[in-house]
């Protein structure tokens, strides 16, 4: 997995207060089975996740939006504590 690549670590600034986080991979030929192709190259990339609590289309759908309550937000410590749990990767 991409988690893997980076050692399981991330760091606490790769968190947004949103609970979204990023991070990048220098080299797609990190990932396992990969390998160098001259015709490629060697080209990096970034990896982006967006968490939302079930429920949170209401703020999205076309008939009926509404406001996301600050409660139902998903916060900084939501999501270190989620990815922490169910990924096992260690937060710096």
């Amino acid at each position: 997995t991409a988690f893997g690549i980076e050692e399981n670590k991330l760091r606490a600034s790769q968190f947004d207060r949103s609970g979204n986080f990023a991070f990048g991979i220098s080299e797609h030929t990190d990932f396992p089975g990969m390998k160098y192709d001259p015709t490629i190259g060697i080209y990096g990339m970034d990896v982006t996740v967006t968490l939302e609590r079930p429920g949170y289309r209401v703020s999205k759908r076309k008939i009926g939006q509404r406001d996301m309550s600050k409660k139902h937000r998903l916060t900084r410590d939501d999501a270190v504590s989620f990815v922490k749990q169910t990924f096992g990767v260690e937060v710096v």
